[in-house]
């Protein structure tokens, strides 16, 4: 899941999505391009499932 994803669905800035999760806005600047694995869980939950997660992930859901 990339970051900019996220951030366009939260609200289009990383203070709004840093808000839905609870952390520092600092904490989503930090995270490069790519969310970490931890955080795509709690933003997949929080979209609903919206927002996928990166393959690597979805592959331990399927025991693939």
């Amino acid at each position: 899941m990339k970051r900019a994803e996220a951030v366009e669905y939260f609200g289009g800035s990383h203070g709004a999505l840093a808000r839905a999760l609870k952390i520092s806005r600092p904490a989503v600047t930090q995270w490069g391009e790519t969310v970490p694995d931890s955080r795509q869980w709690q933003i997949r939950a929080l979209s609903e499932g919206e927002l996928e997660l990166d393959d690597h992930l979805l592959k331990g859901l399927t025991g693939a």
